[in-house]
């Protein structure tokens, strides 16, 4: 699980969106703060600043408790570990950038039984480019320590709309330590392997090599291959699969069942869908 700060996203877990000055917000943290130290309720904390605080001392304030904050922040970033999943698979530019510009794979876990780790763990990423100073007030626990739990919620769970096309889930390990290299691995079951999905520029050495992976460890797995055509401007996914059920169906021709469109395989067909890791 890599940590934050080597992802592509440069501003990844920073408190840039949070930082962004709004009085009411502000005054609101401030307010919650003075409550907690003082034993007052928050309604008279509010009132007592709103009456004696100015607007510039508000200010400063809060700029020290975005400095506490981007404290344990920046110790996410270095210490934490972020596996990255897409719900899609067919996306040209998704290829490039993370299937090794065409030549890699793309692995897809099935939910089998509903037992997959990877499902139990893994959340969708929100697209907003709104500042997020709103959440604040939500990071300052009752006895003056911050919720890393809902710092971290909102840092990698929320992301900017540049990134919107990448239709993301995440599994993300919380840590403010160092954490041993052999720690970071993403535990799951062989069986939750459904389906690979081979690049173009794949060499048939690397194909063979899969091949051999999967006749090994995997029996159950679907093998596809990316074919475009380059006079066509389209691509379709070539290989053989085994269709279990009207889940199975469903998956590979889902204008049967809502009028959806999807690529399909030249040949035959596969089980329920799930996550896609480049």
């Amino acid at each position: 699980m890599c940590p934050p700060s080597q992802l592509n996203d440069l501003y990844e877990g920073t408190v840039g969106r949070l930082k962004q000055f709004d009085l009411g917000t502000a005054t609101e943290v401030v307010s919650i703060i003075a409550s907690i130290r003082r034993g007052l309720t928050t309604d008279q904390a509010r009132d007592a600043i709103k009456a004696n605080m100015p607007e510039s001392e508000i200010h400063t304030t809060f700029d020290e408790i975005i400095d506490w904050i981007r404290e344990t922040a920046e110790k996410l970033r270095c210490h934490s570990g972020i596996t990255c999943f897409s719900q899609i698979r067919g996306d040209q530019r998704m290829w490039a950038t993370y299937g090794d510009n065409h030549s890699g794979v793309c692995i897809e876990f099935a939910n089998r039984t509903g037992a997959s780790e990877i499902h139990k763990r893994a959340q969708p990423v929100l697209y907003s480019s709104e500042a997020l100073s709103h959440v604040m007030p939500q990071l300052i626990r009752d006895d003056l320590t911050l919720d890393i739990y809902r710092l971290a919620l909102w840092c990698y769970f929320v992301k900017s709309e540049d990134w919107r096309d990448e239709h993301e889930w995440r599994v993300f390990m919380i840590a403010t330590d160092e954490v041993a290299p052999q720690d970071r691995f993403l535990p799951f079951d062989i069986r939750d392997v459904r389906r690979v999905f081979c690049g173009p520029r794949m060499t048939a050495s690397q194909r063979e090599t899969l091949e051999n992976i999967r006749d090994k460890h995997g029996k159950h797995w679907a093998i596809f291959d990316l074919r475009p055509n380059v006079h066509e401007g389209v691509s379709e996914f070539d290989g053989v699969d085994v269709l279990d059920g009207k889940k199975d169906f469903a998956y590979w021709f889902p204008e049967l069942f809502n009028n959806a469109k999807t690529e399909r395989p030249n040949k035959a067909v596969n089980p329920s869908g799930g996550s896609c890791g480049f």
